[in-house]
């Protein structure tokens, strides 16, 4: 009888570890596939609301490229409004403007207010952007 208590307690105890062993070994395998699945829809959300944020951006800035170019084509159709008062009036509004210039189609100053512009080789009404410190 003494001869069979080791060996009965020696097999309990390997089933023993193995069985820790092996829950121990799932626990790790699940709570990785937890973190990835997790790591992975949190970048996917942030993804689509970086996306979204962006578009929203997007149309930001068209709609006030396209104002802009809207108030550009009033000052050149019109060479007799005082440049001075609108450059004023869109600093006033909050437009990071420094400067205004109004050329013709041979590039030839009409009118303009503010720091100096270069002009473009253009036949037609275009707005070029120049930023500053300021904007």
């Amino acid at each position: 009888m003494s001869a069979q208590k080791p060996i009965t307690a020696s097999i309990l105890r390997r089933v023993a570890v193995q069985t820790m062993g092996v829950t121990s070994l799932t626990a790790v395998i699940l709570t990785l596939l937890t973190f990835l699945i997790a790591r992975s829809i949190i970048e996917q959300r942030i993804h689509s609301q970086l996306t979204a944020v962006a578009h929203e951006k997007k149309q930001l800035i068209e709609q006030r490229l396209a104002a802009d170019r809207q108030r550009t084509a009033i000052l050149a159709k019109d060479s007799a409004i005082k440049v001075s008062t609108t450059l004023r009036t869109l600093q006033e509004q909050g437009v990071p403007v420094t400067g205004i210039a109004l050329f013709n189609t041979h590039g030839i100053r009409i009118a303009g207010a503010g720091a100096a512009v270069a002009p473009l080789e253009s036949t037609t009404t275009i707005l070029v952007p120049h930023f500053t410190d300021q904007g």
